[in-house]
């Protein structure tokens, strides 16, 4: 399940396939708001799509129900990995300042666990 998340001022709408929003923290004073939970099945993830201004930092958490071991992939938007956090736990956070302003990839796994997992992804 693709989700887009938008947080540059100059884009008015978000455009969603389901739930997700995002927010920036940066000279700017944005609130992160409410982030709905998510869902990701045995062996599977969900993808978000995000816009991260250059030059300013960006944080991504991930908080699940410790049902399973999730995992956190943050990608450009040419396909590379920047960042990962895949440690043998519930929660994984990453941080990085993009070089450009672009839309980056997302991804949630879940590695394990027949019953899936629960989750909330928070961007700053």
């Amino acid at each position: 399940m693709t989700k887009m998340l938008m947080r540059n001022s100059t884009i008015a709408a978000m455009m969603l396939t389901a739930t997700g929003f995002g927010s920036v923290v940066n000279a700017r004073s944005w609130d992160p708001g409410p982030y709905p939970e998510g869902f990701v099945s045995a062996n599977g993830n969900e993808v978000y799509y995000e816009v991260f201004e250059g030059g300013y930092l960006a944080e991504i958490e991930l908080d699940g129900d410790c049902r399973s071991d999730i995992d956190l992939w943050i990608y450009d938007d040419n396909g590379h990995l920047i960042t990962k956090s895949t440690s043998y736990d519930c929660y994984e956070y990453v941080n990085f300042v993009p070089a450009w302003t672009g839309e980056f990839k997302i991804v949630v796994e879940n590695h394990g666990k027949p019953n899936g997992s629960r989750y909330w992804l928070t961007t700053y």
